[in-house]
């Protein structure tokens, strides 16, 4: 009786909360590295009230290669 007020009499498969978070994993890491690449190229200064975008060329092109690299990861999959 309380499984089904939990399923509302639908049976349950074997697996569907694995399949599940799965299926959410690429959402997950998609946000998780455009939030990594933001914080890396960009920061709060909160003297002025306003971010600041990293100055330092490398330490872009080396960002956007990691963005990229996941990504990359990712569709491979």
């Amino acid at each position: 009786m309380l499984k089904n007020f939990f399923t509302n009499g639908e049976k349950i498969q074997k697996g569907a909360v694995r399949d599940n978070f799965e299926e959410n994993k690429k959402n997950r890491d998609f946000w998780a590295a455009r939030e990594s690449f933001d914080t890396t190229i960009r920061s709060y200064n909160w003297r002025t009230d306003r971010y600041e975008f990293e100055v330092d060329e490398e330490k872009v092109r080396e960002a956007i290669e990691d963005y990229l690299a996941i990504f990359i990861q990712m569709a491979g999959r």
